[in-house]
């Protein structure tokens, strides 16, 4: 009369759900989502970082770019000063020249004269005024008596009326010492070439202005002639010689040093 009943077992019939089941895809699902939050955060976390960085960089460099400017600036006014004040020189010996009167006194008073001009700005090594055949006129440095047309920057200012102010590249002197040429074209009463006015500037003068400025340990200054020579240059290297040995006709304080 009664069927046989037989013993139930969990999860032995189908349709049954099982509980337990459910626990484990729940716990396998959040553990999944954890792993990719946290990598999301990770990310993210280093792009911050990576921007921050970038960020700070930028304003190494910008502070960087502003302290070079006001080096830079800062030199070049010293420079321009120093320059103009050689330049002033020059321009005081051609106005003298100029002058008929002044023009008749003897070699001796010239060379005062020059002289007393040398002495009124340091640096400046000797003063020379060369006619237009490239003799001595009035001088100290060079030889009276020596054809000195083949210097460069008398043949430069001989071909050409507006250079101006004309700046040799370094050279060493007979007396060891590192110079420059600074020269100005002279022009005569019909307005031809005159001749050539020189200062021979010492460029441990030009160097020493650079004493005064502030650098860092890895940074340097380097000031450049027109074709790329050194004229000075902070800090100064051991065999810091970038001039060529003098040689007549090719440099241009060869007789003027």
């Amino acid at each position: 009369m009664f069927a046989h009943i037989k013993p139930w077992r969990p999860g032995s019939r189908k349709g049954v759900p099982n509980p337990g089941a459910g626990r484990h895809d729940v716990r396998r699902l959040s553990g999944a989502a954890l792993v990719v939050a946290s990598t999301v955060t990770a990310f993210m976390v280093v792009a911050a970082i990576g921007v921050s960085l970038w960020q700070y960089r930028q304003e190494v460099e910008a502070r960087a770019l502003l302290i070079g400017r006001a080096t830079v600036a800062s030199v070049e006014g010293l420079l321009r000063a120093r320059f103009e004040s050689y330049d002033a020189a020059l321009r005081l010996v051609i106005a003298n020249f100029a002058d008929p009167t002044l023009r008749m006194l003897d070699d001796d008073v010239w060379r005062l004269l020059l002289s007393n001009i040398q002495r009124s700005d340091p640096g400046i090594s000797s003063i020379t005024i060369l006619g237009t055949a490239g003799r001595v006129m009035a001088g100290q440095g060079m030889t009276p008596d020596i054809d000195h047309a083949d210097l460069p920057f008398f043949k430069a200012h001989r071909a050409s009326a507006g250079l101006g102010l004309l700046i040799s590249d370094p050279v060493v002197g007979s007396d060891g010492h590192q110079t420059i040429v600074l020269s100005r074209r002279m022009v005569a009463s019909d307005g031809k070439f005159g001749g050539v006015a020189a200062i021979v500037v010492d460029l441990g003068t030009v160097r020493g202005l650079l004493g005064s400025i502030p650098i860092g340990p890895w940074d340097s200054i380097i000031v450049l002639s027109g074709s790329g020579k050194v004229i000075a240059r902070k800090p100064a290297l051991p065999d810091d010689t970038n001039a060529v040995p003098t040689s007549r006709g090719t440099q241009t304080s060869s007789a003027c040093s």
